[in-house]
């Protein structure tokens, strides 16, 4: 990590970690699907909560000023398991410090997930817990019909809307 400081400005505002690798959609314009018949093994994968708390409280030391974690990973919604796990985990590390680390990462929508409000609900209520301040979600178009080109996973517009006035209700923004 230190090898790439005299290209930051300021390393120590935001610093991104790997949760995982892989995707399981298979978009159109995207090449995770041509990767992942070249791997050996389950392509689409996180590490471990331990693992990633070991980390952010590496780079926490390494940078004190730090508030900022972006936690790098195609969809953070590939294994809601594992993210609810992993939020649990920034949660428990977030309590035993005086400051708050701010966390962000990405997430693919899709309909089977929205529809399902409850589940919406939890995931949105843990993110809080986690203090996972943003999400980014790649619409990539606000046309349904593009999306479905694309191979998009599916939802619909106003699935996406009211997921967003969900986040806002827990202080997360998109």
């Amino acid at each position: 990590r230190t090898m790439w400081e005299p290209w930051i400005v300021s390393p120590q505002d935001e610093v991104s970690i790997l949760v995982g690798r892989g995707c399981p959609y298979k978009c159109t314009y995207c090449s995770n699907h041509a990767m992942a018949l070249l791997s050996i093994g389950k392509y689409t994968r996180y590490r471990s909560p331990e693992d990633m708390i070991g980390e952010v409280d590496e780079v926490s030391r390494q940078y004190p000023a730090l508030r900022d974690i972006y936690l790098e990973v195609e969809t953070i919604g590939a294994s809601m398991w594992d993210a609810l796990e992993l939020f649990g985990a920034l949660a428990d590390y977030n309590s035993k410090r005086s400051e708050k680390l701010n966390f962000k990462m990405n997430l693919a929508i899709h309909s089977s997930f929205v529809k399902r409000e409850d589940k919406v609900r939890e995931f949105l209520e843990q993110c809080q817990r986690a203090n996972v301040v943003g999400l980014n979600i790649g619409l990539e178009s606000g046309s349904e019909r593009v999306r479905k080109i694309m191979r998009r996973p599916n939802y619909s517009n106003e699935e996406i809307a009211t997921f967003a006035r969900m986040a806002m209700e827990y202080g997360i923004s998109l």
